[in-house]
């Protein structure tokens, strides 16, 4: 048998003495067979050379590679090899009957431990079949999205390297912009108008007294608004908004396509309107705003800013605010939120408006499962009263509830900047908007801590400990702060942590009062 024979691959050059080094594909068994028996003529020939092999591994691993995929791509095992057993299983194809799916898009993930060039060479064979690679994950998962035919589809999923190959999909910002009037740009808000948000986070109870107390400003910390951009120029900002990244197009244009990334950024930390007036802003836009949110671009969101963190030496001083969700669970989202975070980076996350349980969204579900790394998952309330978020002219749009959640916070009537111009500003609602002043109060928190790296876990039992929280079944006293409750029953909210963000001033939280500052005062 000759070094061009089917089945066998020959490398010879004059260091090795003309002799060859032989890898079997695993999709070929024939061809398994027919080496089978070239080794047991020619054992002692190649025992000699099997150091020479070994020390060639990455050239004969990237044939290796070519073997594997190539019969996949090109159908080239012929027929009596094709009828011999394949692959045992093939890799779950994930979510493609969903409504929500991007057609003829996918993530390909592969399994943990995949080397490099396998990745490559899989890449590779995907971009001469005439596909696109729009994504490359390499810190939160191993894998990439594309653009693939259904043939294709198949043939990535027999490749043994390949963990899942599943349909980008679809997602819902979760805010619910309000045709209020704009409010004038100036502390001296009218009085339908004000940051209310930021007057009942540093309340213990309602009626609310128009003043936002606090003393931190969150200006060694970092925060990353996974969104739409930031309009860098407003006036809320004051040139505090730095290097961020596009991952919908994969350059540097961070500008705000539609208005809601600038509208969470400036409830973070807007100079006026925000939290934590002096944090760091970092804008990941995900969406090039002419079509819906994508898990693509997300995870790939995700990716950037696990990485940039780390590099940068963030950790600890660094918070991610996400303000999308989608109405399934999808594990590849999930997997890499729970990656990001097991890094030591805190998550704030939107529980969704579409009046559903959370734990059947992603990526607010990762609650459900016990011991794994989480993120703080947030439902929006009135601010005004108290009562769960409810929009009035649809009741289907409403605060996602259930025990995926962590806390409420003020998500109704926010007032907030725009992108029209540099002293533009919008009132919005949802559940973005409550995440959105959980971001800032956990700015706050590590700004307090700083030169303590806190674990995501630390952060939420600082916040935990300052809000106002009702404990399960909420009964609470005349004196005590009420509870978060219905809209239409005007009673405290079941199936949910009925827990209210609260942070004042730091002095009154040390030690913190007992039990989780269930009296109404300051």
């Amino acid at each position: 048998m000759t070094a061009n024979q089917p089945g066998r691959v020959g490398i010879a050059n004059g260091d090795w003495k003309g002799e060859s080094c032989f890898f079997v594909s695993p999709i070929n068994y024939r061809v398994k067979a027919m080496v089978r028996n070239a080794r047991m003529n020619e054992e002692n020939h190649l025992k000699g050379n099997r150091l020479r092999c070994l020390d060639r591994s990455r050239k004969t691993h990237a044939i290796l590679v070519f073997l594997v995929v190539v019969p996949m791509f090109w159908g080239t095992a012929n027929k009596e090899s094709s009828a011999e057993p394949q692959r045992s299983r093939l890799a779950p194809l994930l979510y493609q009957n969903l409504p929500s799916r991007v057609p003829n898009e996918y993530i390909v993930v592969f399994k943990p431990g995949t080397p490099r060039d396998v990745v490559q060479a899989v890449q590779g064979l995907v971009i001469r079949r005439g596909r696109t690679i729009k994504h490359v994950y390499s810190v939160v998962l191993i894998g990439f999205s594309c653009t693939l035919s259904v043939d294709v589809v198949h043939a990535l999923r027999a490749e043994p390297s390949v963990a899942s190959v599943s349909s980008v999909q679809n997602g819902f910002s979760d805010a619910v912009q309000q045709l209020d009037p704009p409010p004038n740009p100036r502390p001296n808000w009218p009085a339908h108008n004000w940051p209310k948000g930021l007057d009942r986070t540093s309340e213990r109870g309602i009626p609310l007294d128009g003043k936002y107390t606090y003393s931190e400003t969150g200006t060694s910390v970092h925060a990353y608004v996974i969104d739409t951009g930031i309009l860098a120029s407003h006036e809320e900002f004051g040139g505090r908004v730095s290097d961020g990244r596009n991952v919908a197009s994969n350059n540097n244009d961070t500008s705000d396509c539609n208005g809601h990334g600038t509208h969470m950024a400036g409830t973070i930390g807007g100079v006026t309107v925000g939290i934590a007036k002096q944090v760091i802003l970092h804008p990941i836009r995900a969406t090039n705003c002419e079509s819906p949110h994508t898990t693509s671009n997300y995870i790939a969101a995700i990716d950037w800013v696990t990485n940039h963190i780390m590099t940068k030496g963030y950790v600890g001083k660094a918070v991610v605010n996400f303000s999308n969700s989608w109405d399934y669970i999808d594990t590849n989202l999930n997997d890499a939120v729970r990656t990001s975070i097991a890094s030591g980076i805190t998550y704030v996350i939107s529980a969704g408006n579409r009046n559903q349980d959370a734990c059947g969204w992603s990526p607010s579900s990762i609650n459900a499962v016990s011991g794994a790394p989480k993120p703080i998952v947030v439902g929006a309330v009135n601010p005004m009263n108290d009562t769960r978020w409810v929009d009035e002219g649809n009741p289907n749009l409403a605060s996602n509830t259930g025990v995926c959640l962590n806390l409420f916070a003020p998500g109704a009537g926010i007032v907030s900047a725009w992108k029209g111009n540099n002293v533009d500003y919008h009132v919005l609602s949802g559940t973005s908007s409550a995440a959105a002043h959980v971001t800032g109060v956990v700015a706050r928190i590590l700004d307090v801590h700083v030169g303590i790296t806190l674990s995501p876990e630390q952060v939420w039992r600082k916040l935990h400990d300052a809000n106002n929280v009702c404990p399960t079944p909420c009964s609470p006293q005349p004196e005590q702060w009420q509870g978060v409750m219905e809209p239409r029953t005007k009673r405290p909210i079941t199936g949910s942590p009925n827990e209210l963000l609260h942070y004042g001033l730091h002095k009154n939280l040390i030690p913190p009062p007992a039990p989780n500052n269930l009296t109404v005062s300051e």
